[in-house]
């Protein structure tokens, strides 16, 4: 094979080694005869290089892909002899980067095929094989099965690796079903080359039944059950859209927050995808150990993502706009992910954190790689209206904003009767210095447990001596009910029979104060309180996950004994105003 060599320069000139008027790719009917090794420098560096074939006439650009520092020149380049150029892009999704056009130049010959039969490529050719087709058709059954091999044979030399024409050549093989020789196979498409067209979408794996908005401090998270990547190979296809928006605020420092993530990371061996914000103002994707920015961060503006896999391959598209499609970095066979696609939060172990701040209005997954078409009217359909009204919060319901969690009822409690609510809250799932957390409660407390320990809430753990984390509520055994706050503790109020009690604490960054005897205490600062102090339990109420000895019983125990009228969990700090009304309204 004879091979030429281009660098493609940071500046977009194309030197060719040893060759200055252009490529000379000889005569005109060779096939397979020439190749070119393209050596990228620069800018040009870490992209996937496409070569686009300008062919001589009014006909669109013939694409092919450099693989492993080579591309071989086509066979339908040098079909006939000519000039023409070719142009080079390279992409790695979100730079891309042109070359100028180097020209080409294939020489007439007189030619080595029959002269009756016209030139392959040519809308005479089509015509031809159009007439051979009606006439064979109706004169098919006077063809030995030998005629028939030497006609598809003639059709299959001439049409040979022409994309155009090898769908003709297998029509013509279909009409006699009985020849020895097989279909011409269809030239491999290649990721770049634009699919077909579609109205018919397949049905998704997964649709986001509504839009959902997420806040960073409630900690909440879809799961959609899908493992992406419980098993891996090249034939893999997959097609995941979301449009959303991200609120302002919750994309600074060095915490991102993850919109989907379907991910397990290692130093060195990075598997599945994830979507989430980068700290440097940028949105980002990492596909295994292949990553990019997708989108530039505005406060509360709607933004779109598709990510598309096919093969070894996946590409990005940026608000409508398609990047090129590059080979997926440490993707391959036993690069297994067991975990599932959730939305709105990453996976850390088997917790979560990283939490999304902001509104999700579309997400779909697909197993196909849906067609551009396809995915330009999803998109399309997800955007909707193209302005976003600023996440506001919660409308406040007499001077206060709508709780995470309120009781129903009121809700008595027997101890015999072991019963507990599990409001779903993980508090302390990770621990976030920006926390906001108001906990209220108005209960009873009756006589038979005044004397023991039976506890109000918990969402508490202690790890060894001295590391106590979380929060719980209980009575003490010494006519009081206490507080326990990571490592600090204290009773608040005195157990009067049948009276009713509140209780109320609340957290503002590492700070807290609770409600003491009718007075709210000092903002004191957290004890034990860091980033490494999480607490992987939800919060309940009624009962304790623990026995007096830290050790976790499945069906919970020492089990609260009085009645419980009220019980509230706010995303926020309440202000002294929010408190009085609480209070004054239970």
């Amino acid at each position: 094979m004879i091979e030429q060599q281009i660098t493609l320069c940071s500046n977009g000139r194309a030197v060719l080694s040893g060759y200055s008027g252009g490529l000379l790719l000889g005569y005109a009917h060779n096939t397979g005869v020439y190749r070119l090794r393209v050596v990228c420098s620069g800018e040009w560096d870490g992209t996937t290089v496409a070569a686009f074939w300008h062919l001589p006439g009014p006909a669109g650009p013939l694409t092919t892909l450099v693989a492993d520092g080579a591309v071989e020149v086509p066979a339908l380049v040098t079909a006939q002899g000519g000039s023409g150029t070719v142009t080079f892009e390279g992409s790695d999704g979100t730079r891309t980067v042109t070359s100028a056009s180097v020209p080409y130049r294939v020489l007439s010959n007189s030619g080595t095929t029959d002269p009756t039969l016209p030139e392959p490529g040519t809308p005479a050719w089509q015509q031809f094989l159009q007439q051979v087709k009606r006439e064979l058709r109706n004169a098919a059954s006077g063809l030995s099965d030998e005629e028939r091999g030497l006609i598809l044979a003639l059709f299959r030399h001439a049409v040979y690796d022409n994309g155009e024409m090898l769908p003709h050549y297998n029509a013509l093989a279909a009409l006699w079903s009985g020849s020895s020789l097989p279909d011409v196979p269809p030239t491999p498409s290649q990721p770049g080359t634009p699919d077909t067209p579609s109205d018919t979408l397949p049905t998704p794996l997964y649709k986001l039944a509504a839009q959902k908005t997420f806040v960073q401090s409630k900690k909440e998270c879809i799961d959609t059950g899908l493992k992406l990547f419980e098993t891996v190979n090249d034939a893999m296809e997959l097609t995941l859209l979301a449009t959303f928006s991200v609120a302002a605020g919750t994309y600074t420092g060095s915490s991102p927050a993850a919109l989907f993530d379907c991910f397990d990371s290692s130093d060195n061996d990075q598997r599945g995808v994830m979507a989430c914000t980068w700290g440097n103002g940028n949105f980002g994707v990492n596909v295994y150990q292949s990553s990019g920015a997708s989108n530039t961060l505005v406060d509360d503006t709607k933004l779109q993502l598709a990510i598309q896999i096919k093969g070894s391959k996946y590409r990005m598209t940026q608000n409508g706009t398609f990047g090129a499609w590059s080979s997926i970095s440490n993707y391959g066979t036993g690069k297994t992910v067991s975990k599932s696609l959730i939305i709105g939060a990453s996976w850390d172990g088997t917790a979560k954190r990283f939490y999304f701040g902001g509104t999700v209005y579309d997400f779909q997954v697909y197993g196909k790689a849906l067609t551009d078409a396809q995915v330009k009217t999803l998109l399309a359909e997800g955007l909707g209206g193209s302005t976003v009204t600023p996440s506001q919060p919660d409308t406040p319901i007499n001077g206060l904003p709508t709780p995470r969690y309120k009781l129903a009822a009121p809700k008595t409690f027997v101890p015999a009767n072991k019963e507990f609510i599990d409001t779903g809250i993980k508090p302390f799932a990770a621990i976030d210095t920006g926390m906001n957390l108001t906990v209220y409660a108005t209960f009873t407390v009756a006589d038979s447990v005044a004397s023991t320990v039976s506890v109000l809430y918990d969402c508490y753990s202690i790890v060894a001596d001295g590391d106590k984390r979380g929060m719980m509520a209980a009575t003490w055994g010494n006519g009081t009910v206490g507080v326990n706050m990571f490592t600090y503790a204290s009773h608040f109020v005195k157990i009067e029979s049948g009276k009713k009690l509140k209780f109320l604490l609340q957290i503002k960054g590492t700070q807290f104060r609770f409600l003491s005897y009718g007075s709210l205490t000092e903002w004191k600062n957290i004890p034990n309180y860091a980033a490494n102090k999480t607490v992987d339990r939800s919060l309940i109420v009624g009962a304790s996950w623990t026995d007096v000895n830290n050790v976790e019983v499945a069906g919970k125990t020492r089990f609260f004994g009085g009645t419980v009228y009220d019980f509230q969990v706010f995303d926020t700090a309440l202000t002294d105003e929010q408190i009085t009304t609480l209070m004054e309204a239970n």
